[in-house]
């Protein structure tokens, strides 16, 4: 008797946690509207989620702005294959009073990413060729001559390329963590960590990271890669400045509304997926033999302790670099992720150099 009825009890455990899953599941993904006072949806304003077909593959936008006739202001995330919308719209939501945000989840990224991308289309030209056509409907949507493009980390990549490429299109390019020459900035880094597990006597870190060895011309293993961000961040000099800011960001994400419970779930398999097909066109970038000069204005926003992008070797890029007009401006309590780790700063940089001419920075 009592084993029948602990069968009944475990059979409706196991009910009530197939529809509890079930449920997650169903809920959609939402991108809040913006409202007046009396709860109504503002009749200028944007807010979706919704797909394109780039260059034969489709993708998908995240656009918000409280006013459609904002300039449009293109995000190019980083990784490569690592998206990030929800950080943007929950660090940055006041960028959305200037602009028309739109977030791309570029292709094999998030939710852009499906088993059945074509592997051979994951190259740098490729994306290049999708920002082109992604700037092109943007610029033919909002009825507007140029945008402006901004990119983090390998994001900085794409823009430079982007902007090199197109430069009537944008009116700046705005690069977050600028990578520019990935030999000089793997030795760095590899120095600088190694240099703190030593201080630290972390005889873990130490053996790992000497294990992982010097790296040669920019390049490591992708098991070799995951080790040295492991210990970057751990030091706080990856995603947040003094502290490994990684939990911060997941939880920001596992609370974020733009992604469906199954999008959340393949987000690391879309980040894997990338790095893989793009990590080597990635470690051997020398931005200054491809990129000596563009013909648009450029800013570099850098916080003072990267070493995921060391600010040494973006700044001598930025003085290597020949543009109409540039600034490099850096965030003293920052690492790589400037933009989550100082956002009213950020958002008052962007505000005031792009929009106000950079007045009183």
């Amino acid at each position: 008797m009592k084993n029948k009825q602990l069968r009944r009890y475990l059979s409706a455990g196991a009910l009530i946690a197939g529809l509890t899953v079930a449920a997650l599941f169903a809920i959609p993904a939402h991108m809040p509207p913006f409202l007046d006072e009396d709860g109504r949806v503002l009749p200028d304003s944007i807010a979706v989620i919704e797909s394109v077909e780039l260059n034969g593959v489709e993708q998908w936008l995240f656009i918000r702005g409280r006013n459609v006739n904002k300039p449009v202001l293109l995000f190019l995330h980083g990784g490569p294959g690592t998206p990030e919308t929800a950080w943007l719209f929950h660090y940055n939501q006041s960028l959305a009073d200037h602009f028309v945000v739109v977030a791309w989840e570029q292709r094999g990224a998030g939710k852009s990413y499906t088993p059945h991308i074509p592997a051979e289309s994951m190259t740098m030209e490729q994306f290049i060729a999708d920002a082109h056509a992604l700037t092109q409907m943007l610029k033919e949507r909002f009825n507007q001559e140029k945008i402006y493009l901004v990119g983090h980390s390998w994001g900085t990549l794409l823009g430079m390329h982007t902007a090199y490429r197109h430069p009537h299109d944008y009116h700046a390019l705005v690069s977050i963590s600028q990578t520019a020459h990935a030999a000089r900035e793997e030795a760095l880094i590899y120095e600088w960590v190694l240099a703190q597990a030593r201080q630290d006597d972390n005889a873990k870190a130490v053996r790992q990271l000497e294990a992982t060895g010097v790296p040669v011309e920019g390049r490591l293993s992708l098991a070799d890669l995951s080790v040295k961000l492991k210990w970057v961040n751990h030091y706080g000099g990856g995603a947040f400045y003094g502290r490994n800011g990684f939990r911060d960001l997941v939880w920001v994400m596992l609370k974020s509304r733009v992604y469906t419970l199954k999008e959340k779930l393949l987000y690391f398999r879309g980040e894997s997926f990338s790095l893989e097909h793009l990590y080597g066109e990635v470690s051997a970038v020398n931005l200054f033999a491809e990129i000596p000069e563009v013909q648009l204005p450029v800013y570099f926003l850098h916080g003072r302790h990267d070493y995921q992008v060391p600010m040494e070797v973006a700044r001598a890029y930025f003085d290597h670099l020949q543009a109409p007009h540039k600034a490099f401006i850096v965030f003293e309590q920052s690492a790589h992720g400037v933009l989550f780790e100082e956002p009213e700063k950020f958002q008052n940089v962007l505000v005031r150099q792009l929009l106000n001419g950079g007045q009183n920075e």
